[in-house]
């Protein structure tokens, strides 16, 4: 096993420190010109990678993100316009549906008033109807009373001549007359 001591790790960390600083750590200046050079190297190619960057693909990137940009602000103005279309479509909507709602309030009201109307012609023509059978049925009845009556008076007539007729072919005594109506009431109940 392995165990690195204090000195080891310290050793180390001064190693990268030195690496880190570069030309200015402990190796001095003798690298100087090394690192200049590297420096000068690693700063034209950070100006020749940003010019190219800049001109080769940040345009086409900016103009790429301006277009979709745009597209997003046209569909937004679209959904926007679509929405205050939908919002008035909507209140339209709501005052049709309450315009047909009270035409149709309208409509059932004319509708029973004309039923009721209608109901109150039926009902008063019942009425006559029923009157004229009534009439009619009275008529009927005044002239099957008066056949009736007609009919009795001929009876009362037939009967009391019949009577008239027993009476006089007996004596007119007083207990015979009191038998032969009898008689006589007998044969009319029969």
């Amino acid at each position: 096993m392995n165990i690195l001591s204090l000195a080891d790790v310290l050793e180390d960390i001064a190693e990268f420190v030195d690496k880190c600083l570069g030309p200015l750590g402990s190796g001095g200046t003798k690298d100087l010109a090394i690192y200049v050079r590297d420096f000068i190297i690693q700063l034209c190619a950070t100006i020749i990678i940003f010019l190219l960057v800049r001109f080769l693909i940040w345009k086409p990137i900016t103009k790429m993100l301006e277009q979709k940009r745009d597209a997003a602000d046209k569909e937004l103005e679209e959904a926007k316009a679509k929405n205050e279309s939908a919002i008035l479509l909507e209140s339209e909507l709501k005052k049709q549906l309450s315009e047909a709602q009270i035409e149709v309030k309208s409509i059932l009201d004319n509708a029973q008033m004309e039923a009721n109307a209608r109901r109150e012609e039926i009902i008063n023509d019942a009425k006559e109807e029923a009157k004229r059978r009534l009439e009619k049925a009275q008529v009927e009845i005044d002239q099957e009373i008066k056949n009736k009556q007609q009919e009795i008076r001929e009876m009362i007539v037939t009967t009391a001549f019949a009577a008239a007729t027993k009476i006089l072919e007996h004596e007119v005594d007083k207990d015979k007359y009191i038998q032969v109506v009898n008689e006589i009431i007998e044969g009319a109940n029969k």
